[in-house]
């Protein structure tokens, strides 16, 4: 059964995008809305998508330069719509600028290109920038910038390849989304699952613990959130996942909920 989605102010939370730009998402399954906000003198580089984009300018000047083509500049109150695979550039100049995009994602086509696969320590740099990029968002939520995933250090990062299984998933050849484990006393501990901020809502978190689950055959699963961060409780709890027990250790005055599911298969 179908069921509309209300999203208050408490979730819509802004994350870090590109450098000097936060933006959130909210998506169904044929629609999105997202909402930035840039800082001046940002660039989102030259890209294309197949889905189609909508913008609009709330404040300020978005400048889109099109390749092959002119510069726009798309003022406060005005509109640009850009059809699917058109490479384009987006910056600001020198003003803050507040904007929203509609967009028609392909999300079942998107994720039957995503690809998912183990990583190495070869990785280890960019799966840490998408870690400190994802959870910029727990950090501002819980006002807690000293939370683990954002201090560990790259060495810290590549000692954990030794005890850890690394899961990667790529889309247009670069690194979107990470998480790892590792099995202990028939316990699969599953940590740091992390996705860029303007790839979230499209499935890549949900796949990546189908496969992080699927190398191990444990007696049970076990992982540990925040306990304000509503969205990836939900996606735990989708996933089967139950709380059964809460705590900080680790992580300061935050409060976590522990969350475990058992292995059908054993």
């Amino acid at each position: 059964m179908k069921k509309i989605k209300y999203y208050p102010q408490k979730d819509l939370l802004l994350k870090a995008d590109v450098p000097g730009a936060k933006m959130w998402a909210v998506a169904l399954n044929k629609a999105m809305l997202t909402y930035f906000e840039i800082e001046p003198k940002s660039k989102f580089d030259m890209h294309s998508h197949k889905s189609e984009q909508i913008t609009m300018v709330l404040h300020g000047e978005l400048f889109f330069e099109i390749a092959d083509e002119e510069t726009i500049c798309v003022k406060t109150g005005e509109v640009i719509a850009i059809p699917s695979n058109i490479k384009h550039s987006v910056y600001t100049q020198k003003n803050r600028v507040k904007a929203i995009d509609a967009w028609s994602p392909i999300r079942k086509e998107y994720i039957r290109t995503l690809k998912i696969q183990k990583a190495t320590a070869t990785d280890s740099e960019n799966i840490l920038e998408v870690q400190k990029l994802a959870y910029q968002s727990e950090a501002e939520r819980y006002n807690d910038y000293n939370i683990p995933p954002l201090k560990q250090t790259i060495d810290e990062l590549k000692r954990q390849f030794k005890t850890h299984i690394f899961l990667k998933a790529i889309s247009d050849e670069k690194i979107v989304g990470t998480v790892r484990a590792y099995e202990k006393n028939g316990t699969c501990y599953v940590g740091r699952l992390a996705v860029l901020p303007d790839k979230q809502n499209q499935g890549i978190g949900r796949a990546l613990m189908k496969e992080i689950e699927n190398h191990f055959s444990p007696k049970r699963f076990e992982l540990f959130v925040g306990a304000k961060s509503d969205k990836n409780i939900r996606l735990y709890n989708k996933l089967g996942y139950k709380t059964f027990n809460t705590g900080t250790e680790g992580c300061g005055k935050i409060k976590i909920l522990y969350m475990e599911k058992f292995n059908k298969n054993r």
